[in-house]
């Protein structure tokens, strides 16, 4: 029978795994996320989740002749609720992986928290929320954008935040928009997003907000199933996202948990692994983390056009 990986044929790494990594594991986790490098952190998310009250309307003063009533006015509120939700990864090794290849620490460095990260941008970007208290972004308004109205379309996107009430933040766009936003000129035939065509290794500003690169926000097109949708029509691709992002906050419960067994039965795939029998060990790693955003209006999704 065939073994299973990781094993001794594995390639890779070059060091072993220290005993305590959670730590580190983290801090990939958070480097790795395009999300939470541009959201909010708000610390520790209890358990049970939190209740945020949102400010959705300001009192008025009003002028007031002598001796007449002062107007009264208060503020108006909603709440927004932030439940924390589980995602989890496990991967089995060899012990003589672990003994004859020190490969197993740079594994975990690199795989897991880009898992963790990969998963967590993929939701709030394109997926599905995990439950009713996780906000998620693909609902989020759209607007076109094409090499040919790169200027315009940018502004455009930058006026249907403003009008939903937001404040642009920053834009992040894909690896696929970037030629396409540096390529932008104006009448003159100048480049409008880019100091220096020859220099300028990236687009750093615009309209006066900051750009940043992310593989993740790519979605490329998708067409819809008639059998399923009765449409027969292509949801064009995903380029780039702008937004409010200073009011998205995401929250941990108690970090990242990581656990290693060597007597556990393990399903991968429909295939029952007993890790003693095996002569295997499994890391697992899992965290509790929630996302949430005041207003989905106060982003646009920057489509192809």
């Amino acid at each position: 029978m065939a073994g299973q990986n990781m094993n001794r044929t594995t390639p890779g790494a070059d060091q072993l795994l220290p005993q305590e990594i959670s730590s580190e594991i983290w801090a990939e986790t958070l480097n790795e996320s395009l999300v939470m490098q541009v959201s909010t952190p708000m610390g520790t998310l209890p358990a049970g989740g939190v209740k945020i009250p949102v400010i959705t309307g300001e009192p008025e003063a009003d002028w007031v002749g002598e001796t007449e009533e002062i107007s009264v006015g208060e503020h108006s509120l909603d709440i927004r609720e932030m439940a924390s939700y589980k995602m989890g990864i496990i991967e089995p090794f060899s012990k003589e992986f672990r003994r004859d290849l020190p490969a197993l620490y740079n594994e975990l460095k690199t795989r897991l928290p880009k898992a963790i990260g990969r998963k967590f941008d993929s939701t709030v970007l394109h997926g599905t929320a995990p439950g009713e208290h996780f906000s998620t972004l693909t609902g989020a308004p759209t607007a076109t954008l094409a090499r040919e109205t790169a200027a315009a379309d940018y502004l455009n996107a930058l006026s249907t935040v403003q009008l939903a009430g937001g404040d642009l933040s920053a834009w992040v766009i894909s690896p696929q928009a970037e030629a396409l936003t540096m390529s932008a000129v104006d009448a003159q035939g100048n480049y409008i997003f880019v100091p220096n065509a020859r220099d300028t290794p990236e687009v750093g500003r615009i309209w006066g907000r900051n750009v940043l690169k992310s593989k993740a926000v790519y979605r490329p097109a998708v067409a819809d199933d008639p059998a399923t949708t009765g449409v027969d029509e292509t949801a064009p691709a995903v380029l780039g996202l702008a937004g409010d992002f200073s009011s998205a906050r995401y929250g941990f419960v108690e970090g990242i948990t990581i656990s290693v067994s060597d007597q556990s039965t393990i399903n991968r795939n429909g295939t029952q692994l007993n890790l003693w029998q095996r002569d295997m060990f499994a890391i697992k790693v899992t965290v509790e983390l929630g996302f949430m955003v005041r207003n989905a209006d106060h982003f646009v999704r920057l489509v192809q056009g």
